[in-house]
């Protein structure tokens, strides 16, 4: 089984930033007192046609979480609050995973790490962390938040489209 997705992870005030921004940012409720925003096609075009510098992100065929459009968003994004984006990209359990995460306008941490990796070694873990995700009992901080119910950008867009927008489980 795959999973394979992407987005912003934030608290749902601070990911009114962004929702703001690009009319195709989506809101879709995590555990936890966290949203997502999914980083839909439509969403990473919009942001790459808002970037001053045109480096165009939807051009790149690797993960998104280390381009520098990507982390001068984040940078501007965290002003409101901590944020993160996440990517994961996993079959039959190979695959890959990467997160950068953005504190007061500074990255904080931004890894990637090829293969299944384990608890501490997980970026998106670590990045989940540092925006404030305090890991349930039992679970790590990807689990507590619940990003493993949505295996697909597929599943997180019909979340989205069936969202009201403005609210989040947990």
């Amino acid at each position: 089984m795959g999973h394979s997705i992407r987005g912003f992870v934030a608290r749902p005030e601070t990911l009114q930033a962004i929702r703001a921004r690009f009319p195709a940012a989506k809101l879709v409720g995590l555990d936890a007192g966290f949203a997502l925003v999914p980083g839909t096609d439509a969403l990473i075009a919009e942001i790459d046609a808002a970037d001053p510098t045109g480096e165009g992100m939807a051009r790149s065929i690797d993960f998104l979480f280390d381009h520098p459009a990507m982390l001068r968003l984040l940078a501007d994004a965290s002003a409101q609050g901590p944020i993160a984006f996440v990517e994961t990209d996993y079959f039959e359990g190979r695959g890959a995973q990467a997160a950068t995460a953005c504190v007061g306008g500074s990255v904080v941490t931004s890894k990637e790490r090829q293969g299944e990796g384990q608890g501490e070694a997980r970026p998106i873990n670590s990045a989940l962390r540092a925006i404030g995700v305090a890991r349930a009992p039992g679970e790590d901080e990807f689990d507590t938040v619940c990003l493993g119910k949505f295996r697909s950008m597929a599943a997180f867009e019909s979340a989205a489209a069936g969202a009201t927008g403005s609210s989040t489980r947990g």
